[in-house]
């Protein structure tokens, strides 16, 4: 099926884009977007090119924390040493998604925005954000907004206006993180996803723990946090908190797998994890 009718515009920068998005959606990778037009699960008046705004594609650290500007590209992701060393879970992460054409074309802002796609999931940034507690900042022109990773990921519908454009991801800092995917084969759509994040302070190990494909939406274990942290990987409370979770989900049913073999790898897939961070 062709798109519906619209128009396109490519801006040279932010704030020509931001005057665009009044009447228009933002499109750098398009992958996700492209597909629901064709299915005319989308049909939006304008699209608005962000690809060439050299001001949305870096990787650097702000403090502590790793930002990746909205439109860096997932193989930009995957081969920076810089990633590699501050979040290996996000270089885990964008490795393991699509492949080498799709990593060359995809973008971190677009993998989490893929979320809401009315044709399918795209979760691995969004699981490695949410597990870092990490955050989303949006800029529409009467300034800019910080929203929680998590929260941004977990929601029903986009929280992002019209008007606003996605410019950074940031990424909350750790001394280890991994990132655990499971599919049929590398380049396969996820059955169960989990990423983790640890750091020790005065002997106290503090955990972020996010997974996805097992519910509806990407999942914060933080009840699973509390426990690992106060009990143990191994302990009978840690447990007894994965198994709750997994009771509580509610993961789809799809070609790849089922809502019962997801719910089933839940434990499993988070231990693997936190293990491989650890």
């Amino acid at each position: 099926m062709r798109p519906a009718e619209f128009d396109f515009v490519r801006a040279a920068n932010v704030a020509e884009a931001l005057g665009y998005l009044q009447y228009g959606s933002p499109i750098a990778g398009g992958q996700s977007l492209l597909r629901d037009m064709r299915q005319r699960q989308l049909s939006p008046r304008r699209l608005v090119d962000i690809s060439h705004i050299d001001e949305l594609d870096y990787i650097n650290m702000d403090g502590d924390v790793l930002v990746v500007g909205a439109t860096t590209k997932l193989a930009a992701i995957a081969a920076s040493p810089l990633v590699k060393d501050k979040c290996d879970a996000l270089h885990q992460a964008a490795g393991f998604i699509g492949d080498v054409q799709i990593r060359n074309r995809g973008t971190a802002a677009g993998n989490i925005c893929g979320t809401w796609s009315p044709a399918g999931w795209s979760v691995d940034i969004g699981v490695v954000l949410a597990a870092s507690k990490g955050e989303v900042v949006v800029r529409s022109v009467s300034g800019e907004r910080r929203i929680d990773g998590a929260e941004f990921v977990a929601a029903e519908k986009s929280p992002i206006e019209v008007s606003e454009l996605i410019t950074e991801l940031r990424f909350g800092a750790a001394d280890k993180s991994a990132y655990v995917r499971l599919s049929r084969r590398t380049a396969d759509a996820s059955i169960g996803s989990a990423a983790a994040f640890v750091t020790r302070k005065s002997g106290r190990l503090e955990l972020g723990l996010a997974l996805g494909q097992v519910h509806r939406r990407i999942v914060r274990a933080t009840a699973v946090e509390a426990a690992v942290a106060s009990h143990g990987i191994d302990d009978l409370a840690t447990d007894l908190a994965l198994a709750e979770l997994a009771r509580t989900v509610s993961p789809p049913d799809t070609a790849h797998a089922n809502s019962e073999y997801r719910r089933s790898i839940l434990p499993v897939i988070a231990k693997r994890a936190i293990r491989a961070a650890l």
